[in-house]
C-alpha cells in the first residue's frame, strides 16, 4: 500500500508542476491544445 501511495504522490507532483508551467506560459497551453488537433484533423 505504501508503494501505491508513493506512486500517486509522484503523479500528483508531476501534474502540479505541469499545471504551474501552463499558468505561467499561456502560449504553451494554447500550443498543447491546438497542435494535436491540427495534426489529427
Amino acid at each position: 500500500m505504501i508503494r501505491s501511495v508513493r506512486e500517486a504522490n509522484a503523479i500528483i507532483t508531476i501534474a502540479y508542476r505541469d499545471v504551474l508551467k501552463f499558468t505561467r506560459d499561456p502560449a504553451r497551453l494554447i500550443g498543447t491544445l491546438i497542435l494535436p488537433i491540427l495534426f489529427v484533423g
